[in-house]
């Protein structure tokens, strides 16, 4: 039975594999990563870093097949803050004054043509305000949703315009 199943996930993942081979590409850098304004530390912020890297590469799975997305994130501070918890982890609270931000540069081609390229700036003030369709369990629901509304405006929209 164990053997079915893991032919059957092999499967599904090279049935994906492929899918995604006909969507765009993303590559995500992070640019100096320790000097980010605020991100965990340790294998938090690896996990953390590993988890953002997922979702650009799954909202690239949008993008039409031969555009290719490059992403430089040049600082993170999210949703919150730190607070010491004593446990293996620190806890995260959420306040008003502390939303969260990504400062990232982009470039978007197809056939080796620049169709758009710049620097983003994403800020989302009433991160508390607006439902969130990430489940609060999602240590980077605020950061998703923020990530999200940029890609669909900036990368998605079609006015693609080098030096944006």
């Amino acid at each position: 039975m164990k053997s079915v199943i893991r032919k059957l996930a092999v499967s599904a993942l090279l049935a994906l594999a492929a899918g995604a081979a006909a969507a765009g590409e993303v590559i995500v850098n992070y640019i100096q990563p320790d000097g980010f304004s605020d991100i965990p530390s340790g294998g938090e912020r690896e996990q953390t870093l590993r988890d953002l890297t997922a979702h650009f590469v799954k909202l690239g799975a949008k993008l039409p097949p031969g555009q290719n997305l490059r992403i430089d994130v040049l600082n993170i501070d999210m949703a919150g803050s730190e607070r010491p918890s004593g446990a293996r982890t620190d806890m995260r609270v959420t306040t008003r004054g502390a939303w969260p931000s990504m400062d990232l540069h982009y470039t978007l081609e197809a056939n080796g043509q620049v169709l758009s390229s710049g620097d983003a700036q994403l800020r989302d003030t009433a991160f508390l305000d607006r439902p969130n369709r990430y489940f609060n369990h999602d240590a980077l629901r605020y950061e998703k949703r923020m990530v999200d509304s940029w890609f669909e405006k900036t990368i998605l929209s079609g006015e693609h315009t080098v030096g944006r």
